[in-house]
Parts: structure tokens; sequence; C-alpha cells
């Protein structure tokens, strides 16, 4: 992982700075303040049952770097100044913080991105896709179901530099939350699974969940090589898997490594799905 200076995402995350920040980038990025190791970026995220900002000092005595808190929590009375040799990051929502920072992250270091989204069958078929690239590409895959509004962002962060291919998940039960994984991963070819009834409580109707699936970015800017998706039924009344056919060659990284599976590993737990302590 390669991740900015403080000074940088401080920028990057539109935040405020307070403490003492070291000068060299963070190690990781952490959810989970049990995990949370030397130099670690800390991500106080807020969930249905526990809220981030209760683990700040843990996370800080425990030697993360950098923790990124909300700007209301930082200003309550009773709020505990930074630990020792550890800054905050003031931002308005440490959830679209950390989404900004992998959308960064993806644009930075991952070449090409397949988003694999639908009711069910994703896990499966993105392994199966990554068990096929994997002898062309250098890939990055998302750890287990990781396709959450927290699963993704942690799973792109966990991309190697130099990845040529992400193959990750996007998983949705709301509304308008596609939209912000499609920002997240601008995908460059898309799978669409199948519309079931997994997530009709939180869309109403399997028609307007079938509105939702993910844009591959060509659709918007004209890729040279064109993938070419082919899908059938987009209602999805039957488990139809959708074939993706990428380009011939992708460019290749001066002096890369051969290309291999590899299968990913964050910092953090449960991602895929509230927020972690």
């Amino acid at each position: 992982m390669s991740l900015p200076t403080p000074a940088a995402l401080a920028d990057l995350l539109e935040g405020e700075l307070q403490g003492h920040p070291a000068e060299a980038s963070p190690r990781a990025v952490a959810i989970d303040s049990r995990r949370v190791l030397p130099g670690d970026l800390f991500f106080a995220l807020s969930g249905r049952r526990r809220d981030g900002h209760a683990f700040v000092e843990a996370a800080e005595a425990a030697g993360a770097s950098v923790v990124v808190v909300r700007r209301s929590w930082a200003g309550e009375r009773g709020a505990p100044p930074p630990g020792p040799g550890s800054a905050r990051l003031l931002v308005d929502d440490p959830l679209t913080a950390l989404q900004r920072l992998a959308a960064w992250y993806r644009r930075r270091h991952i070449q090409r991105v397949v988003a694999i989204t639908g009711s069910n069958g994703k896990t499966v078929v993105k392994s199966a896709l990554t068990a096929l690239l994997a002898g062309r590409y250098r890939v990055a895959a998302s750890p287990g179901s990781w396709n959450s509004q927290v699963g993704v962002p942690l799973a792109v962060l966990t991309a190697p530099p130099g990845t040529e291919l992400g193959v990750f998940e996007a998983g949705i039960s709301a509304p308008g939350e596609m939209e912000r994984l499609e920002a997240i991963l601008t995908p460059d070819f898309g799978v669409l699974v199948n519309i079931g009834l997994a997530h009709l409580a939180g869309f109403g109707s399997r028609a307007w969940y079938s509105s939702a699936p993910l844009t591959p970015s060509s659709t918007r800017t004209p890729h040279a090589s064109g993938p070419a998706v082919s899908s059938a039924n987009a209602c999805g009344l039957s488990a139809l898997y959708s074939v993706v056919r990428l380009p011939s060659t992708l460019p290749r990284l001066a002096g890369s490594a051969p290309p291999s599976a590899r299968g990913m590993s964050a910092v953090g737990s449960s991602p895929c799905g509230g927020a972690c302590v």
C-alpha cells in the first residue's frame, strides 16, 4: 500500500490536521482498533451498533500515526486530545473520507478494473475471473465478499501498487449506494450476475434494483479497445452470468514480476457490514 503523507491526506480529504503528524506516509489503513499496527491510518467509522470514535484512544495507543475523526466529535466537550506521536484528521464524515482515499488510490495504482455486481453469485464469478486472468495480468481481487460501502474501499486500498487489473465486487442494499461505489471503482469492465430478490427491502421492486448496476467507464468515455459485456434478461429472472471479453493486451509494467493472483487481506474486520471497533 502506498498512501499520501499526512499533509497530503489533509488536502485530499479536505480535512484539518491536529496534533503532531509524522512526515512519513501511513503504513496501511485500519478500521478496527484491535488490529492497528504502528504507523497505521485509522478511520473512526460509525455503525449501527458501534461508533469507532469510542476507540480512538485505543487506536492511538496501538500506534496509529493518523486517526480520521468526525469534526463534530472533535468539537464535543470531553473529547480527548491526540495522543503522543499521533495526529487527528478532522473531516465531515470518516466513511466519505475513506471512500475518497480509495478513489484516489484506484486512479493512481490500478490500471483497469472489472466490477462485478448482482444479487448473488458475485464472489464465485470474481474467484473464477481472477483465476482465469492471473496468468496474463498482475491481478488483485477483493478478499471474500468485501463489497459494501466499507468493504469496497478497503479492498481497493489493499491492491499492490502497479496492479494491472483489479477484480472487485460491488454490492448495494439501498438506492444511491451504487453511485458511491462507481465513483470509487470507475470500472472499465462490468459483470452483471443477476437481479434477484435479495435486496428488495431496500429498493421496493426488482425493476428499481435492476436500474442501479455499475456503468463501465468505457460507456462514458470511449475506450480504445472497447470491453464487450454481454448479458441477457436484464431483470435477472434466472441466474444468468455476463461474459466479459478483455482486450488481447494490457500495458505491461517495465520490470514487473510475472503475473500472479493475489488473495488480498486488509487491516480491519467485517468490511462487508457496518463499521468495526
